[in-house]
């Protein structure tokens, strides 16, 4: 396998082979392509963020990922066309040579009404485009509401004669298996995690907040070169139990147990989602227990993970809701989950129970997953969780996520 950016560093130099970004969008935009002649579509219509630099390498502005300014139009036979607002419409043009760049005018929501901007001449040029490449009579798939309006952009590919379909399941299975570069940069968005849990670690302490652990993580994050970070969860004391995904002003106080998630950390747009627990001051015994119950339910599951198994093979290794004192597997889905990862933090497959049971899903070489679980006494005071992305294998799995996990952390001793 060549060498990666991982082995040498982040930067770029001339003395040895680093990541190929040219070789990463060329295939992602192959794969997309590829799934949408199987799905029977001529072209996708893509608004959702991380499928446009799916298929261009844009990375949408995080304060427009709520509007439509930045979309992308796939055909199935040609390079992908981006629209974008403004200026950045131009500075894209030399940055981006291998998409055709467009402006972006009429179609957003906080400048003219849906009906207005979908009638206006956005969804004419999409259908001039399809024209063009002699796609115009074949499916359009779309993969989410462009705007809180669903009916005013279906009324006007109608009156274009334009035929909508699924966009959204075309780019899920088109992300699900991942290249050799894109788990390099899953590895690579988890080495940056792991500097900031370890800075975590030495925050811990009587006094400190949940809040204030948050800030301090996503400062590391982002100092080290994550370009975003979707959030963190930052649980300690009676906030871990039941369950929990928030922070607050909570003081850490001696002896509390509590877990951190740096979810959806971002470098080149890969994402992280990892899970750690930690103590304030030496574990007691209880703690210590409870956490290793909960390394061997999470390592129960991840020794069902090879291609060719099921997400059934997982969540067969995991306990039943009564192991916590109910009777629902939904009550319990996210004691014991998993998910794909990449460039969205859902990608497929999802690990739960009831989804696994109702229609297991074959796991496939180089399909990368966050398998995570959560112990706890149910109207207990505590709790701990931990979670470990692995990148599927022939005959197991490659650990993306290096953050000592075998025994529960202490800090602050």
């Amino acid at each position: 396998m060549k060498k990666y950016g991982l082995d040498y560093g982040r930067s770029i130099t001339d003395r040895h082979g680093v990541l190929d970004f040219n070789k990463l969008r060329q295939d992602r935009l192959r794969r997309a392509q590829e799934q949408m002649a199987k799905d029977g579509l001529g072209s996708l219509l893509l608004f959702e963020p991380w499928n446009v630099r799916y298929a261009t390498g844009f990375c949408v502005p995080v304060y427009s990922r709520a509007d439509p300014r930045y979309f992308t139009l796939v055909p199935r036979n040609s390079v992908p066309y981006l629209w974008a607002m403004g200026a950045h419409s131009l500075v894209l043009e030399e940055e981006m040579p291998w998409v055709n760049v467009r402006l972006s005018m009429g179609a957003v929501n906080w400048m003219i009404r849906e009906s207005a901007a979908y009638g206006g001449g956005f969804i004419k040029e999409i259908a001039d485009i399809l024209a063009e490449h002699g796609i115009m009579n074949e499916p359009l798939g779309i993969d989410g509401l462009a705007t809180s309006s669903p009916l005013a952009i279906a009324d006007a590919c109608k009156k274009v004669g334009i035929k909508l379909a699924d966009g959204a399941s075309t780019m899920l299975e088109a992300r699900k298996i991942k290249t050799d570069e894109e788990i390099e940069l899953i590895r690579l968005s988890n080495t940056i995690a792991e500097a900031a849990f370890a800075d975590a670690r030495e925050a811990i302490r009587p006094g400190i907040t949940e809040n204030e652990l948050v800030g301090l993580i996503i400062n590391k994050l982002l100092s080290m070169g994550a370009e975003w970070v979707d959030g963190v969860v930052c649980c300690f004391g009676e906030n871990t139990n039941p369950n929990r995904r928030s922070f607050s002003d909570r003081i850490l106080r001696p002896g509390d147990m509590g877990f951190i998630d740096i979810v959806g950390s971002q470098f080149c747009g890969y994402r992280t989602c990892v899970y750690r627990s930690f103590t304030v001051g030496r574990a007691t015994q209880k703690q210590k227990d409870m956490y290793q119950a909960l390394y061997e339910m999470l390592y129960a599951g991840m020794s069902a993970v090879k291609a060719g198994n099921t997400t059934l093979d997982i969540v067969k290794k995991w306990p039943p809701p009564e192991h916590w004192g109910y009777d629902n597997e939904h009550i319990v889905y996210e004691n014991k989950m998993g998910h794909g990862l990449g460039l969205s933090q859902f990608d497929l497959p999802i690990v739960t129970a009831p989804m696994a049971t109702a229609n297991p899903a074959v796991l496939e070489e180089n399909m990368v997953l966050a398998l995570e679980c959560w112990e706890g006494e149910r109207r207990g005071k505590q709790g701990c969780r931990i979670e470990e992305d692995v990148a599927v294998t022939k005959d197991g799995y490659d650990l993306l996520t290096r953050f000592p996990i075998k025994e529960l952390t202490e800090c602050w001793i």
